[in-house]
């Protein structure tokens, strides 16, 4: 592994059928092929490089949301978990030369809250995520909500043209967001990815 210091972290965020894993593999093998080790998570930060660890769901929204308190509590504790984690971990990780890849993160609640059975404030979610460590890059992995719907119909077709828009909403909104064709040929996918993401490697 190449002996470099202080590597990015970044986040990827996109509905269902978006392509996430597919890029995320891609992005891996070639950063492997850079010298570049992986630290892999989805949504919170997991110490461990097992990608089956916190798998997303078959059925996102099958439960209900939970109500306000619990809500709230919760989304302290998520704050915390990514606070301790990102202090003890996933930093040093990133000072040894690591580069530090989610598959959706804590941001990923205020447009998909129904997935994380979230009940409470979005405003203050966005208040509270406005303090959180900020990934170096976060790609949206856009399509149509018809053609998300044609390769993964789990959520409700109404519902998830209302998560491309927000997605797309939030994407714009932040100053280190990328907006990515995933309906494109998944090799021009995997190398428009590929050139942004080197465009923040040291």
């Amino acid at each position: 592994m190449k002996n470099i210091k202080n590597m990015p972290w970044i986040a990827f965020l996109g509905a269902d059928g978006s392509g996430k894993s597919t890029i995320i593999d891609a992005l891996t093998d070639h950063l492997d092929k850079l010298g570049i080790e992986v630290s892999y998570h989805h949504w919170r930060p997991v110490i461990s490089d097992n990608k089956q660890a916190g798998s997303p769901a078959s059925d996102p929204h099958a439960k209900p949301r939970r109500g306000v308190l619990v809500s709230t509590a919760r989304l302290f504790i998520l704050i915390g978990v990514w606070w301790v984690s990102y202090v003890r971990d996933l930093s040093p990780l990133r000072k040894r030369g690591k580069f530090i890849i989610f598959d959706r993160f804590y941001a990923d609640l205020l447009v998909d809250s129904r997935r994380y059975r979230y009940g409470g404030s979005r405003l203050l979610a966005s208040c509270l995520f406005r303090l959180m460590p900020k990934p170096s890059l976060v790609i949206l992995l856009d399509a149509e909500a018809e053609v998300l719907y044609h390769r993964k119909p789990e959520v409700e077709l109404h519902k998830l043209k209302q998560i491309v828009a927000d997605y797309r909403k939030y994407i714009a909104s932040i100053p280190h967001g990328v907006l990515i064709n995933s309906n494109q040929n998944v090799d021009k996918v995997i190398s428009d990815v590929v050139r942004k993401v080197e465009s923040v490697l040291p």
